[in-house]
């Protein structure tokens, strides 16, 4: 995820002003950890890079649903989104 500053200076570098960023959390919440995933791998955010190809065991699975059970909260178990918000303007290029 490229962050606020990274962002601002690759905008200014392609030549746009009055940049103004706003970083904002947003959360998703599901009922249980299969849900939850299902979701994610709906938006497109399912790809980890260089991680595990395939399948999880039944032993792994098991790992992964007890050790994120304890982010629980009353609205269920979360997901969080980072988003900028990208307000900027560009000249047109005159001849």
């Amino acid at each position: 995820f490229a962050g606020r500053e990274t962002m601002h200076a690759a905008l200014a570098w392609a030549g746009f002003e009055d940049i103004r960023i706003e970083a904002r959390e947003h959360f998703a919440w599901a009922p249980d950890l299969r849900t939850l995933l299902a979701a994610i791998r709906r938006i497109g955010a399912g790809t980890v890079g260089d991680r595990r190809k395939g399948l999880l065991g039944r032993r792994a699975w098991k790992f992964l649903v007890e050790h994120y059970e304890q982010h629980r909260r009353p609205q269920g178990l979360p997901a969080r989104y980072d988003v900028l918000m990208i307000h900027a303007s560009k000249s047109p290029v005159r001849k």
